[in-house]
């Protein structure tokens, strides 16, 4: 059986239900085990990509996963689409940092023309494979390390958008998060694609301060923060290359399901430091809003509420209340059962009334996990019980239950 032969997908599709770590022992020492031990990566790789790259693994049934790692590491389908908004149609294209090459296949459906740049040799074939597997024949693979490919370009030589996924990595496998500890450093590379490119479009950590990212970034013009409801998955640069000096930037936060955008909310610094915003205590039968993640990590909390006329509960605390429901808030809404001062007297009955019951802190001196120990509570159910401090610096107990969707 030879590698990407029509017997080594045979094998995968016969053997796609198994389970990985019984086939590779019952495989051990056979004939043939490095095209037996690719066959199962693919297994494992297609398993725990279903659901974030089911369009990719949709549209090609032979997509070949270079390492587990590299499926770990990839951005999703949705995701992808993200980036691939931020780019002009029939532009030109390079990703510095091509990986599996979610990105540059999803950017290469709306380029002119597409080069992806990797320094791993398996990962630079498998973008060669997949790129023909994908049908995309404007996509350009080259083997290299991005700095090497950056001034190996002629003078003169010109790209629309350059495209780059710094690793955050260090060389002892240590997270890191700031431009210039990931690899390679952007800062560093600026004057270089800068020569030959017009936009560049930077993917960062998510831990990293929006502010202190577009300074580092002379010529930011917009930070896009893609998010699930869950989770804030990373923070996008788009840096206009042409006139690279400060100038005023837009935050975009993006939330997505599996498949598609389901919230959008930007604004600027200046509107968010400019925005009025009303504080009010929560009470029983009004509207409990949390936003998602990635309006969180955006910090446009004093604009959020100003837009759509609802009140804060403190300027730390960022959570909303309304008496009316707001069906277009970009997060999860809750109705209000109780809202209890944070006393004896209620911390001592809550567990009989609400013996399980989901616990969140919100600027509380106790994190999450230390609330529900103090109050005797099981984590579970359908309700959910907020730790929080309101307008007057006052610790209080939120309970509430999900909104039924209302027009």
């Amino acid at each position: 059986m030879k590698i990407q032969s029509e017997e080594y997908w045979r094998w995968i599709e016969d053997n796609r239900e198994n389970d990985p770590t019984k086939l590779r022992l019952k495989l051990h020492g056979s004939d043939n085990i490095e095209a037996y031990n690719s066959a199962i990566t693919q297994i494992v790789c297609r398993k725990k990509c279903a659901l974030k790259l089911a369009d990719t693994l949709k549209a090609a049934e032979h997509f070949f996963f270079p390492s587990e790692i590299s499926a770990e590491m990839s951005t999703s389908d949705v995701i992808a689409r993200i980036h691939a908004s931020l780019i002009p149609s029939g532009s030109t294209v390079v990703d510095l940092t091509a990986g599996l090459g979610i990105d540059v296949f999803t950017l290469a459906r709306k380029a002119a023309k597409a080069v992806a740049v990797e320094i791993n040799a398996d990962a630079a074939a498998a973008l060669k494979y997949n790129a023909d597997v994908l049908g995309l024949s404007n996509v350009e693979v080259i083997h290299s390390d991005c700095e090497d490919f950056l001034r190996q370009l002629n003078d003169g030589e010109m790209y629309d958008v350059a495209f780059i996924d710094p690793a955050r990595r260090s060389d002892n496998g240590d997270r890191v998060y700031a431009l210039s500890d990931c690899k390679p450093d952007v800062t560093e590379l600026l004057p270089l694609i800068q020569k030959h490119f017009r936009t560049l479009i930077v993917k960062a950590s998510p831990m990293l301060d929006i502010s202190a990212l577009a300074n580092a970034l002379p010529g930011c013009t917009e930070i896009i923060i893609p998010g699930t409801t869950t989770e804030c998955k990373e923070l996008v640069a788009v840096i206009n290359l042409s006139e690279p000096y400060n100038i005023p930037y837009a935050i975009k936060a993006v939330t997505v399901n599996r498949k598609e955008v389901i919230s959008e909310f930007e604004f600027t610094p200046e509107q968010e430091k400019a925005a009025a915003v009303s504080y009010a205590p929560p009470a029983a039968g009004e509207f409990l809003y949390e936003p998602y993640p990635a309006l969180m990590k955006s910090g446009g909390m004093r604009i959020l509420a100003s837009k759509l006329n609802l009140q804060k509960l403190h300027p730390n605390t960022h959570l909303f209340t309304s008496a009316e429901y707001c069906a277009s808030f970009p997060g999860d809404i809750f109705e209000i059962i109780e809202a209890l001062p944070y006393a004896s007297k209620h911390i001592k009955r809550l567990s009989s009334r609400y013996p399980v019951i989901n616990v969140s802190a919100r600027n509380f001196k106790l994190s999450a996990a230390e609330l529900a120990k103090k109050l005797g509570v099981k984590t579970g159910g359908d309700l959910r019980l907020f730790g929080c401090v309101n307008y007057k610096d006052e610790r209080m107990i939120i309970i509430c239950k999900p909104a039924e969707v209302q027009p």
